[in-house]
């Protein structure tokens, strides 16, 4: 057919087909086409199958998700907040541009916003009480004391191996909580002068060895907390 010589389809023809038309094509004709938007909610729509699950509906055997992904590299820190794995980058909460809970979508919600709430789950806003502020206060001072004790000794540590060398090859590793491993490594990047990554540091003894501290990029679960693995070890330069 000539496209040229093509004319336009009639309202009443357009509602006829819309009517006969598969529930998926129907969905897929009013994404791309605006204009067909207001006529195609007027026409009854056939659906032989219909399930509603917690991200989306399958509609006639074929899924509708909406999800929030985020991507990263390997040796990125997880965003407090998510359960992410490397493996399924999906989160239960919006976000803000700092990685910190949103929590607008549950005070004011406009056309066109996207709420993302866990099934079965009320409102968060419990969680910002001033009951709740003080107890996370209280054991955010706890983990500092005993971060900051931990650090000191595997500073000492260091400080040792660097005072009377140690052989190629020795080392030793240490499982602590993930916010821990990281400021303790932040600390030693601080005190020692190396080769500095954002998992790892290499702290030059003498000439023939220098005592490397890193942690793994594999997070560890224990009791649904993270751990990380510190190790420090002595290479060959």
């Amino acid at each position: 057919m000539d496209p040229n010589n093509s004319r336009s389809m009639s309202y009443d023809s357009l509602k006829i087909l819309l009517q006969y038309a598969k529930a998926n094509l129907r969905f897929e004709l009013s994404r791309r086409i605006p204009s067909m938007r207001l006529m195609e909610k007027l026409v009854p729509l056939r659906i032989d199958k219909l399930s509603i699950g917690s991200h989306g509906v399958e509609v006639n055997g074929l899924n509708y998700e909406v999800r929030l992904k985020r991507h990263f590299t390997s040796d990125d820190i997880d965003l407090r907040g998510f359960l992410f794995d490397y493996t399924s980058p999906d989160g239960e909460w919006d976000l803000d541009e700092w990685g910190f809970d949103d929590y607008s979508s549950e005070n004011t919600i406009t056309p066109g916003d996207l709420v993302l709430q866990v099934e079965g789950y009320g409102p968060r806003q419990g969680d910002r009480s001033e009951q709740r502020m003080n107890a996370i206060e209280n054991h955010l001072r706890f983990i500092e004391w005993m971060v900051a004790k931990k650090s000191e000794e595997i500073v000492r540590l260091i400080r040792n191996w660097i005072e009377n060398p140690q052989e190629v090859g020795k080392s030793l590793s240490f499982e602590g909580g993930e916010w821990s491993v990281m400021n303790t490594m932040e600390q030693i990047q601080s005190l020692f002068i190396g080769v500095k990554r954002k998992r790892w540091i290499r702290i030059p003894v003498n000439n023939f060895s220098k005592i490397s501290v890193s942690y793994d990029t594999e997070v560890l679960w224990r009791e649904n907390s993270k751990f990380r693995l510190m190790t420090i070890e002595v290479v060959a330069v």
